[in-house]
């Protein structure tokens, strides 16, 4: 039971990890697009 609430909770961390991350990119992207487009 402990092991599956410690998957549970690391899972949840990763996952909101890599969606930070891919928020972060995605943000960056689109500011050096803006950047590419003005110049």
């Amino acid at each position: 039971m402990n092991i599956k609430i410690f998957i549970n909770t690391n899972t949840y961390y990763l996952t909101k990890y890599i969606f930070k991350l891919i928020k972060i990119t995605f943000s960056e992207s689109l500011l050096y697009n803006t950047i590419f487009i003005r110049y």
